[in-house]
């Protein structure tokens, strides 16, 4: 959700941009339950062990590291718990060590997700957008980022807390004239571009 933003930055210092994913696959080095299927993930832990094999080949300037950290369970209960904090600190230090040193790597944390899809609710309710808002944090969905920050700072690499942009005490649904999300857990592709210049001031650590 991050590329509408990043692509700009790389824009504009002239920087090539090139994006590992997978779907509900983390950055943090855990061994995931696929929902779809009511199987282990294995092919996540396969994907990221070849991410970071292609950046130790490739040796960029720089790592950015984003992940979704809500919804998440563990393959280890057959998909019944979720992750323990503790568990996605680790796994995020260990993904962190595992890239070169010459390498800069930041973090971006997660972001409040919301109860449901946010244009969803706005089409219900037109005269009353701040129904759809939740709090931060949201008790309904519990994310990782504290856990990131923590993975972050014992790797002695920057965090940037995305929420910022987001949230006060609650997390609006439409900021300005925009909508800023585009489903329950993503920000839209409008508001992300809006963000480029403020995430590429908190990445100058990483970009000089």
């Amino acid at each position: 959700m991050w590329i509408p933003a990043i692509g700009r930055i790389g824009v504009k210092l002239k920087e090539k941009v090139i994006l590992l994913w997978t779907d509900q696959c983390p950055a943090a080095d855990l061994d995931v339950w696929f929902e779809l299927t009511h199987s282990d993930n294995t092919s996540c832990t396969t994907d990221r062990n070849s991410w970071i094999a292609s950046i130790q080949q490739m040796h960029p300037a720089t790592v950015i590291l984003a992940e979704r950290t809500f919804g998440i369970y563990s393959a280890a209960s057959n998909g019944s718990t979720i992750f323990t904090p503790a568990q996605w600190q680790a796994g995020l230090e260990t993904t962190i060590a595992a890239i070169d040193k010459d390498t800069k790597v930041a973090v971006i944390g997660d972001i409040v997700p919301f109860d449901e899809s946010v244009p969803t609710c706005l089409a219900s309710e037109p005269g009353a957008v701040q129904s759809c808002s939740v709090p931060d944090p949201n008790p309904n969905r519990a994310i990782f980022d504290t856990s990131e920050r923590a993975a972050a700072l014992a790797e002695q690499v920057p965090f940037v807390n995305a929420q910022k942009w987001l949230c006060t005490r609650i997390c609006s649904p439409v900021i300005g004239q925009m909508i800023a999300y585009c489903d329950a857990f993503h920000i839209s592709n409008s508001y992300a571009t809006y963000l480029a210049r403020v995430l590429q001031t908190s990445l100058k650590k990483v970009l000089a």
